[in-house]
Formats: C-alpha cells, sequence, structure tokens
C-alpha cells in the first residue's frame, strides 16, 4: 500500500512539479541546453557594422566597426529572474494538467468503470483472461488497495493545490462521489468480490499540504501580492501548531 501511493504520489505531483521548475523557459529553462542549436557555440552571435569615418591629424581613416548584437549566452544560458513568472507558470501547467484529470475522473471514469463492471463487461474480461490468457482459475475481483490509493490521489490534488486554483477542489469532490457510487454499485449488483483489504496511510497527506503552503507563500511573495509577509510567517505557523496539535 505504501509502496503504491508513494510511487502515485511521486509520478503524478512531484515529478511534474520539479520538471516543471527546471525545464520550462519561466523558470530555470533547462531544456535548451537539449536544443540542437545551442549545442554550437558559435550559433547566435549576431554583429552590426558600422560605418565609421574619421579625421585624425590631418589623416582621413575609414572602416567599419563591428558591434555585437546577441552573444551565445544571450540565448543559450537563461538566468533566473526574480519576478512572478516561475509561480504563474507553475500553476497554470500543472492546473491544466490536474483539471483535464480530474474532469475525465469525475465525468468520465464511472462510466467506464461500470461498463466494465457490468455482467455483459465482466464476461468478456473473463472470456479474455481465461481463454487468451489461460488462466483458467481467474475470479472477477477488486482490490481495496488500489481503490484506497486512488481516493487518497485524488484527495492530494486537492491538498496540493486546491488553495491556488480553487476549482480543483469541486471537481476532487465530485470525483469522489462518482468514485463511490461506483464501488457501490460494482460491488453490491455485479458481485464482484474484494481482496487486499489493507488500512489507507495518511502520512503522505502531509506532503501534498505541505507543497500546498509552498506553492502559495511562494506565490504572494514572487508577485509581491498585498499580506504577503502574513502568508510567509502565518502558513509555516499554522502547519507548526497543526503537527503539534496533532
Amino acid at each position: 500500500m505504501r509502496l503504491i501511493m508513494f510511487a502515485r504520489l511521486c509520478i503524478v505531483i512531484l515529478i511534474p512539479f520539479i520538471s516543471v521548475i527546471i525545464l520550462t523557459q519561466s523558470c530555470l529553462g533547462k531544456w535548451i541546453h537539449w536544443w540542437m542549436p545551442c549545442t554550437d557555440d558559435g550559433s547566435f552571435v549576431t554583429y552590426a557594422y558600422v560605418n565609421i569615418t574619421g579625421n585624425t591629424t590631418s589623416r582621413i581613416t575609414q572602416g567599419t566597426l563591428p558591434i555585437t548584437v546577441t552573444r551565445h549566452a544571450d540565448i543559450c544560458e537563461p538566468v533566473w529572474g526574480p519576478d512572478d513568472r516561475c509561480p504563474r507558470e507553475v500553476i497554470d501547467t500543472l492546473g491544466s494538467l490536474i483539471i483535464n484529470k480530474l474532469g475525465f475522473a469525475a465525468f468520465w471514469a464511472p462510466v467506464v468503470a461500470i461498463l466494465v463492471a457490468s455482467p455483459t463487461g465482466q464476461r468478456m474480461k473473463v472470456w479474455v483472461i481465461r481463454d487468451l490468457f489461460r488462466q483458467e482459475g481467474y475470479r472477477p475481483t477488486k482490490s481495496i488497495t488500489r481503490e484506497i490509493a486512488g481516493i487518497v490521489m485524488l484527495k492530494e490534488y486537492a491538498l496540493s493545490f486546491g488553495f491556488c486554483i480553487p476549482i480543483i477542489i469541486p471537481l476532487s469532490c465530485i470525483a469522489l462521489w462518482t468514485h463511490a457510487l461506483m464501488f457501490k454499485y460494482a460491488t453490491s449488483r455485479c458481485g464482484i468480490t474484494l481482496k487486499d483489504d489493507t488500512p489507507p496511510s495518511t502520512h503522505y497527506l502531509w506532503v501534498s499540504t505541505g507543497l500546498n503552503s509552498l506553492l502559495v507563500v511562494w506565490l504572494f511573495h514572487a508577485c509581491d501580492l498585498h499580506g504577503k509577509w502574513l502568508v510567509v510567517a502565518g502558513i509555516p505557523t499554522t502547519a507548526a501548531l497543526t503537527v503539534w496539535w496533532c
């Protein structure tokens, strides 16, 4: 159970969060090191030539003066800027990804799950596994461990990005509600037996809460919003008191 939840936390939240910060142009912009034009040190070096004419001690000089317009480092060595682009990019990129995923989980995934759990779907599944994959002793079952991991994942979405992207909270609630209806239908109406009854771990929810607090503090401070020092001091204090109280 813990391994499944940790893997989902890393794949769905932590790795995308770190990848956006490292790769996007608004943050560290490290993607540019894999861009082929930047592998040549002479690329993007351009000059402007200015014609000059001078008169020095009765001698007239003429020629062109090269002026550097762009250097290789100007394009291929991005610099982290002290502005609000990076937190906004993180919220925009991950927010779009999570909203699309929650929209599918809330409105389309239950329909697919009910079709799979229906008697016709179960007969097709049994036929494929028994006849094609030659597993004669197969019986339709549903792992509670996977279901609990999916439920905790929906909560982690709300805890990680709910304060910065409010629409995630109602989408997570709708997904939990439809998920519960689908689970009840599959177990009570379709006769699917349960297995792997393992109690869930809630420690990973603290990681999501900490990530949400970090994102809010970073956004307020980088964007120079009103009340940023109250947020910077209040959120860590509240989190520390919550941990101490619990």
